[in-house]
């Protein structure tokens, strides 16, 4: 008997503190408060290489120029030749040399006799020289004199040649009897050549004659 009211106290007891717990919203339950998750914010390392060495080869520095101007050597002037007359290198016997001069080249000649005849035995002498006076020793010198009918000049006139020999030191020279004898003398022309050069003279019977 008295082990069941112990028990009915005991469940008493316990109904009184369940309705008080009810009644006050029950035991209060500790608030969790959300964990707080630290955020790691990783960024990429960039670990500095270093560019590989290159042997750049130093730039080249150009050797230091002399601002002097060398300026040309002057060479000393030169004496001009001067050419002497030809009437003095060549003496004519029947008079004063008969000469022309082309391009720097001087022809002088003689005859003997003078003016030149046609029929007769004739002289004839020339020297060449050329602008500096000196003489043009490798020549080829031809003369051709045109004869004609006397009183009818320049009408079936006729050429002879005559090939002048080579003397030496400019002078050229040839001995001939041009025929025939039955025509006068109206012109004379004379070639020169020398190398790849060549002159022409020309003179008419009134150069010829004598001053």
């Amino acid at each position: 008997m008295k082990r069941l009211r112990h028990l009915w106290l005991f469940s008493g007891l316990t109904l009184t503190i369940a309705l008080l717990l009810t009644a006050c919203g029950g035991p209060a339950t500790p608030a969790v408060q959300p964990a707080t998750v630290p955020i790691i914010t990783r960024f990429p390392t960039t670990s500095a290489t270093p560019a590989p060495a290159t042997d750049t080869p130093a730039p080249e520095v150009p050797p230091p120029t002399s601002s002097a101007t060398t300026l040309p050597a002057t060479a000393a002037p030169t004496a001009t030749a001067t050419a002497s007359p030809v009437a003095i290198l060549l003496e004519c016997e029947s008079g004063p040399a008969w000469s022309e001069t082309r391009e720097g080249v001087t022809l002088a000649m003689c005859f003997d006799p003078r003016p030149p005849q046609l029929g007769i035995p004739v002289n004839f002498e020339a020297m060449i020289t050329d602008a500096t006076g000196q003489q043009v020793t490798d020549a080829t010198v031809e003369l051709v004199l045109v004869g004609g009918m006397e009183g009818m000049a320049g009408e079936h006139d006729e050429d002879f040649a005559v090939q002048l020999d080579n003397q030496g030191s400019g002078r050229y020279a040839a001995q001939d009897t041009v025929r025939p004898s039955d025509l006068v003398l109206t012109a004379m022309r004379i070639s020169v050549r020398s190398g790849s050069q060549s002159w022409s003279f020309s003179a008419s019977e009134t150069d010829l004659r004598l001053p």
